[in-house]
This record gives C-alpha cells, structure tokens and sequence, in this order.
C-alpha cells in the first residue's frame, strides 16, 4: 500500500493557502478601488474647473482645431462624394457609383488604420517626440491626393487619388487623437476626450455638408462643379499647416526646457562646489586650531 510522503502533503497545503490568501488581497483590492472610485466622484465646481483648465490649453486648442478640420473634411467627402461623381465627372451610371464609393469607403479606412500602425512601429507613435512632424507629412501627403483628386477627370484617377487622401486622413485622424490625451495631465484625459468628441459633434459633423452643399450651389451654376471639392481639399490642406506650427511651438518649448534644465543642473554644481570650498575652510581652520592647543 502506497503512502503520501510528508513533505508532498505539506506543499500541497502550502499551494492551497497561498491561493486563498491571494483570493482574500483580490478581494481587498477591489473592493479598495471601489471605494476609490466612490470616492474620485467630482463635483459640479470641479468639473467645471477641468474644462477651463482644458480650454485654456493653448495646444489642446490647436490640437483640437485640426481634428476639427480633418474630421470636417472627410464627413464632406463621404457625404458628398456619389454627388461629385454623377454632376462633376458626368457618370450616369448608378452602378459604377454605387460600387466605386462602397470600395472607397470600406477599403480607404482600412488601409488608413493598417498605416498608422505602420508609423506607429517603424517611425515613432504619438508619445515620441516626432509626433508632429510625423502628423504634419501624413496630412501633407492627404492633402495632396485630395487635390490632385479633383484634378483628374476620370472615374479611375479620381477613386485612386481620393482613396490616397482618405488612407492619410484617416491615419493622421487616428494619430492627432492620441496627441490630445498628451497635451493634457493623465487625470483630464477623459475630460478632454469628451470635449473633444463634443466639438466635432456641434461643430463639424452637421456643418461640414452644409458648407460644401452651399458652396456647391453657388458655384455650380456658373459652370464651376468641382469647386465645392476642391475647397473641402484646400481646408483640409491648411490643416498640414497647423500641424507645421504645432510642430515649432512644441519643438521650441523642448528647447526652453532644455536650457531650464541645464541652468538647474550648472547652478546645483555651483552650490556643490561652494559646499566643498566652505567644507574645506572650515578643515583647514580646525586643523590650525588644534595645532594652537597643541603648541
């Protein structure tokens, strides 16, 4: 008959204890964040301190405002874009539309997120410190295929180059997003999200088409049927722009506090060294004084 050696039986024990002590500080600790969470609820001061601090950003402002305009664009472009086809380019079948903007339209997003993700492994994500300039050439490169979009007069040249404008938009669409969650403190990252996602709601989702859909009425008339586009392409175009001086504020902060620090670190060596020069008077005047005593 086969027996259980002690020392099996006793780290058996020491296994099960360990997982119920573990279950026990889980179960503390949730019921801790709970309590935390509880806890963290803002009032209605506080909540409005957060969006003043939020607004006052200045480069939350600027971050914002290109999202806006990106965002804005390519609502225009997705809304408008089975019109331009039929009045602009002269294509009469419902068919070659509907097929066109349904591959433009599931293809270009796709290609855009697999993008970013490119960028973000090879080049650097937004949390690096080429974030803006790598914004700046993602809307830069969109910004061309949107223009050279209207250029074209067939159905081909105008799905490639839109689809190009829309891969770049999207990536850099998805790249600012992260941008703005930085350019505030980690606890306004959701108070910031939110305003965010608030104002391309008012200002851009419903006012986008509009504009293009105005613009397009008044110019259509005259002859001019690609004007509409092409002026949601240029504003979408001035947005590299932003991103460009986005890029000069943030690289010339990092330059300010480069020399801050230095300042900082030449005046602590100074002091270390005033310490040590002290140190050593202070050495050399016992030193005299116990050869005093001595003699």
């Amino acid at each position: 008959m086969e027996y259980f050696s002690p020392n099996l039986i006793s780290n058996v024990k020491s296994v099960d204890e360990n997982k119920k002590e573990d279950l026990k500080l889980r179960k503390k600790n949730s019921s801790f964040m709970i309590q935390d969470s509880i806890n963290e609820n803002l009032t209605l001061e506080e909540i409005i301190s957060q969006i003043k601090l939020i607004i006052k950003n200045k480069i939350f402002q600027l971050e914002n405002s290109i999202l806006a305009i990106m965002s804005g664009s390519l609502t225009a472009i997705h809304y408008w874009c089975s019109d331009y086809m039929r009045n602009a380019l002269n294509i009469n079948d419902q068919k070659k539309i509907f097929i066109s903007y349904t591959f433009i339209c599931l293809i270009g997003p796709f290609l855009g997120m697999f993008l970013i993700s490119f960028v973000n492994s090879f080049f650097g994500s937004y949390e690096s410190k080429k974030a803006p300039l790598i914004l700046f050439f993602l809307q830069f490169i969109g910004g061309i295929f949107g223009i050279l979009s209207v250029i074209n007069n067939t159905l081909f040249g105008f799905c490639f180059c839109l689809m190009g404008c829309l891969i770049f938009n999207i990536s850099a669409t998805t790249f600012i997003q992260g941008c703005i969650l930085l350019s505030v403190g980690k606890e306004l990252t959701g108070m910031a999200n939110s305003i965010a996602n608030l104002t391309q709601i008012i200002f851009v989702s419903g006012p986008s088409p509009v504009l293009y859909g105005a613009i397009n009425d008044f110019f259509y008339p005259k002859g001019m049927k690609k004007i509409g586009m092409l002026s949601i392409m240029i504003i979408y175009f001035f947005a590299s722009f932003l991103s460009f001086i986005h890029y000069l504020i943030l690289k010339n902060k990092d330059n300010d506090e480069n020399i801050v620090k230095k300042v900082e670190i030449c005046e602590k060596s100074d002091s270390f060294n005033l310490d040590n020069k002290l140190n050593e008077n202070n050495d050399i005047k016992n030193d005299e004084h116990n050869k005093s005593k001595d003699s």
